[in-house]
């Protein structure tokens, strides 16, 4: 159930309940016609003390439906962050055809994203996020931005090909151990 039924929830029993002068006093109607009190009515179905007794003080001034819960709208700072991951993960990404992630280069770390994103701002003497609001905001708006994982055998092998073509034989090239394992497997 979530909050906004769990409210109404609650509500419809403060509503039906007899002697609500009181929470302590407060007998609730729960299933099968069965009066209990504040605390069995807690216990039973997982409710916070503290939100029950701000429930009960609204409903006895007056409070009929629940309230619309405040949510927090972002900062400007906060919105500027998105805009700028936004235009840098333009400049810098390998879209993948397959599926909906996009791509940033081969060891690109966040943390020098972030730096490089704190010093973009610090130029212009704007204000920046934190470090871990920064994660945070790349973590929930940005779900589809990843970091290229680095696969170590195709690394080895590109790596193996480029002194193929660069060696003016083969000798010479197979001292790398390296390839030289690869070489023989």
């Amino acid at each position: 159930m979530d909050h906004q039924n769990q409210t109404q929830w609650l509500l419809d029993k403060l509503f039906e309940a007899k002697n609500t002068t009181a929470l302590r006093k407060t007998k609730f109607v729960i299933d099968g016609g069965v009066k209990v009190c504040a605390t069995m009515l807690k216990k039973v179905y997982h409710i916070d003390k503290n939100r029950l007794y701000k429930l009960f003080k609204k409903f006895k001034n007056g409070a009929v439906a629940p309230g619309i819960r405040n949510v927090r709208s972002k900062s400007d700072i906060h919105l500027a962050a998105i805009e700028w991951l936004e235009e840098y993960a333009t400049h810098h990404k390998d879209r993948m055809p397959h599926n909906i992630q996009v791509l940033l280069p081969y060891r690109t770390r966040k943390y020098v994203i972030f730096k490089r994103y704190v010093n973009e701002k610090t130029a212009r003497f704007e204000p920046s996020l934190g470090m871990s609001a920064f994660y945070k905001m790349w973590t929930v708006a940005f779900s589809h931005l990843r970091i290229k994982k680095v696969c170590f055998k195709n690394l080895t092998l590109t790596i193996i090909f480029t002194l193929l073509q660069n060696a003016s034989d083969l000798g010479a090239c197979c001292y790398s151990k390296q390839v030289m394992l690869h070489w023989n497997a």
